[in-house]
């Protein structure tokens, strides 16, 4: 089975670079405000899960993956908070 992965363009990966980076900021905005999502018990966990994929794929070049370690790593406990 080919790899999905052979023929993506650098477009892709910029494409791909920029989406995780949504995800950053929105969980960034998350720990900065968590009463403003309070109505999204799983935004931070469907964003960190997403990151947790996009790591891992095999075609980063030199993209800096230092803010979605980051992100996967914060502490979330204020907002996990508001659902105990």
């Amino acid at each position: 089975m080919p790899n999905p992965f052979d023929d993506i363009t650098d477009e892709q990966i910029a494409n791909h670079y920029a989406a995780a980076l949504d995800s950053v900021n929105l969980i960034n905005a998350v720990v900065a405000d968590p009463d403003a999502y309070s109505r999204d018990e799983t935004v931070i966990q469907r964003n960190v899960d997403h990151l947790k994929i996009v790591v891992d794929w095999p075609f980063w070049t030199d993209e800096d993956m230092t803010p979605l370690n980051a992100a996967i790593a914060v502490d979330t406990t204020e907002f996990d908070n508001q659902f105990n």
